[in-house]
Formats: C-alpha cells, structure tokens, sequence
C-alpha cells in the first residue's frame, strides 16, 4: 500500500515554530483533517506534517527522508502557494518518483498556472476527499483532476482533530475560554459577492450543502467530552441562510443541553430579518457575531454585489446589541472605484456601530473572483508576489489608491479622538481616488 502524507503548508503570518501563537497558527485546516478522517474511514494509514512545527526546512528534509512516502497532498492557499512550491521541490529532491498532489484554493482557481510546476504531479479543483484515496489507488493519472463532492455531507466522519494536535487559539480569549475548536456545517455559498464569487463555486460548485444539525451538534458534544472544549466557532460563511436548519439546530442544542460560549459568521441582512434567531442562539451561548460589514456607501456595498444595503448594517448591530452579542466587523477599504466620500462613510459607520473586534482590510483582487477579472482588465493589480496577496492593511494592492490615506482612515475607524480631525479633513476635499 502507498505510504501518504497530507501537508499544511499555512504557516502564517509567523513562519517557522509558530504553532500555537495565533488564529493563524493553530487553527485546524478542516479540508486536510476531512481527508485524513476520510481515508482513515476507508483502512488507509497516512502521516500528517504541519510546517507551522518545524523550526527550518532541513527539520522538514530530514523528516521526508525518515518517513519516505510515496504521495504527498499539500494544502495551500494563495498566500501560501510559494511554501507548496517549496515543499514539492524538496519532496521531489529526495525522490523524483514520488507523487505531489496540490490541493487548496489555489489549485482550484488557479489550476491552468499550477499545472505549469513540474513538481506537482496532480492538482486537485474542489473538493479531495474521494479523489485523494482514488489516486492513492493509483485509479488517477492525468495532471488536473476534478474533485468529486460529497453530495450527503453526514457521510463523512468527524475530521480528525488529532492529527493536529493542540487545541485552538480562541477568536477573542476574553470571550471565549479555552479549549477553544472551530467547526464547519455546509459547503458552498448562495451569494454572489464579487470579492469572492465565483472562486468559491469553483471549489464547493453551486449547490448549497449542509451537515444535518444533529450531526453537528453531536461533533460538538464529542468535543466537549474529549477534549473538554468550552467554547466554539462555527466557521461557515454564512451560517443564517438557512433558517429551518438553524430552528434545527437550536432543538438539537437543546436536547443536548450543550450550552456554552459560541461565535457565527453571517450577513447583516439575514442578522436583521431573523433577530428572534439571534435572541434563540444567544440562549445556547451565542456570545459573537463575524458581519461582513465591509463598506458604510451604498455605491460600493452594490459594486461589491452584496446584497446588502447600510440600512441593514446598521439594524444588525442593534439587534446584536439588544441581545448583548458582541461584534467582530469585517470592512474593507481600497475598493474599485471608492472614494474618500466613500471611505468616509464607512469610518463613521464603524465608529457609530462601535464593534468589539475591528478587522479592516485593503481589498485584495483574490484570483478567481469577479473583481479580479475587473483588476486585471483595467491592468490594477499591483500584486508583486504570492504574500501579497494576505488580507491585512498593509502594503498597495492596486492602482489609483491613496493608501497613506487609508492607512489613516484605518487607523481613525478604531480612534475616537482622532475620528473627528479624520471626518473634518475627509469632508474638505472629496475626490475619486
């Protein structure tokens, strides 16, 4: 039988020896322990190495000679795609026979420019699970295979959390007391952002796809009595588009009477039109909301495509409010065709909505996405290499952007007592970037 190895390639912000020093740095990667568990499932043994442990590529050499395997299947996102690069090279030092299989979202997008690398023998577009025992089998041979999707998520196992090792960083420690796991219940999303469409269809295709409520509650039990976790994020994009799923899901919490600190990500206008929801989960623990508030103009929230408008911003933070749910407040600057009018709005936005958490980013044009297409055919990006592409404030994205301005608005959006000189000066002189 083949010997397998699956590999995190993510190693954050930090580098080397960073496991455990942030989100970053101790989240599970859910697809690589969704295949382990799945193989596991199926009788097949494998090692999983994750680069967030090792303190230098020669540790990382020395651990391929030692363990000699015949396919490696590497996780990379787009940030981390130069490290995937790496680590093919490295495997393909010690033996040209072994097998490379490149998975991620950056395969999956960008699966034309991969399949380029002679060191990655395949890459895989969506989801792995089946596709990765297939060519442990040696069933696969062509370079770009197609991922073939779980149609009935309950059938597969509960990923294998043990390959990791520790447990993960809680998203805000203040709220969240450690042990702290992340969860995910469906695949795919019915929205169509611009920022992030179609890229995620490509990985997830476009049907909406959700674990039962039941079986996820039950993974959060088995948590909870294994590894004694006391608080929870469920990781989902979304996880308000589907309102009897989430009536569900309240029973089955109940029945449990699995009550502890959670967070959720959702939109604001889902937050707004189902608030008796908000006040449901509150009483199982819902503790933190992540709203993808990302601009204050109704110009750019419809540029963006998102189907929300202000309006609904600013009724979602009520309602989180009025239920003492605290606020992580997603928001971006640096927007196509944004401007400082623009960027005012979403700076008093913010600060009127005062969230717990601000997480301002620049807007990245991420490959796959619509904006990306918009980018590249008005020659926009200023994407120099792979790392460039995190989402943080920092560094120039693409053209036409005053970016010493919006490193100001970002830092206004969090102060007080420089908002007002911000607003004064922003209101001045407005003009398209």
């Amino acid at each position: 039988m083949n010997k397998a190895i699956l590999i995190h390639a993510g190693m954050g912000s930090r580098g080397f020896n960073s496991c455990g020093k942030g989100m970053d740095e101790s989240w599970i990667n859910h697809g690589l322990a969704s295949i382990g568990a799945y193989l596991k499932l199926k009788g097949y043994e494998f090692r999983y190495l994750d680069l967030r442990k090792f303190k230098s590529w020669t540790q990382f050499l020395k651990e391929i000679h030692v363990m000699k395997p015949d396919i490696a299947g590497i996780s990379a996102t787009t940030v981390d795609y130069d490290i995937a690069l790496k680590v093919a090279g490295l495997i393909k030092s010690v033996s040209p026979s072994k097998k490379t299989v490149l998975g991620g979202i950056h395969a999956s997008v960008c699966p034309d420019e991969c399949s380029t690398e002679g060191n990655f023998d395949h890459l895989i577009v969506g989801e792995g699970e089946v596709v990765f025992r297939e060519i442990i089998e040696g069933k696969i041979f062509h370079k770009i295979i197609r991922g073939k999707p779980i149609e009935d998520l309950n059938e597969l196992p509960f990923i294998d959390r043990d390959i990791f090792g520790k447990n993960e960083t809680p998203i805000y420690p203040t709220l969240f007391p450690k042990p702290f796991s992340t969860f995910i219940a469906s695949r795919g999303c019915p929205y169509n952002c611009s920022f992030c469409q179609p890229a995620e269809r490509i990985v997830f295709g476009r049907k909406m796809r959700s674990r039962s409520p039941e079986n996820l509650v039950d993974e959060i039990e088995k948590c909870k009595k294994d590894l004694r976790i006391n608080s929870y994020l469920i990781h989902d994009d979304c996880m308000l588009w589907n309102i009897e799923w989430v009536e569900n899901f309240l029973s089955a919490l109940s029945r449990k009477n699995l009550k502890m600190p959670f967070a959720i990500q959702s939109r604001a206008d889902l937050i707004s039109k189902y608030p008796d929801l908000i006040k449901g989960l509150k009483m199982f623990g819902l503790t933190m909301i992540l709203i993808g508030f990302e601009s204050g103009s109704q110009k750019i929230l419809d540029f963006l495509k998102k189907g929300t408008t202000v309006e609904h911003n600013f009724q979602a933070a009520k309602i989180c409010r009025n239920n003492n749910v605290a606020i992580w407040a997603n928001y971006m600057f640096g927007i196509p065709e944004e401007t400082k009018s623009d960027v005012t709005k979403t700076v008093e936005m913010i600060r009127e909505i005062k969230p717990e958490v601000c997480s301002p980013s620049f807007f990245t044009p991420y490959p796959g996405t619509y904006l990306s297409q918009y980018c590249d055919q008005r020659n926009l990006s200023l994407i120099g290499n792979y790392t460039d592409f995190r989402r943080n404030p920092e560094g120039r994205k693409i053209r036409g952007i005053d970016y010493h301005y919006l490193r100001k608005a970002v830092r206004e959006s969090k102060n007080e007592t420089l908002f007002v000189s911000f607003l004064k000066k922003a209101k001045k002189k407005i003009k398209r970037f």
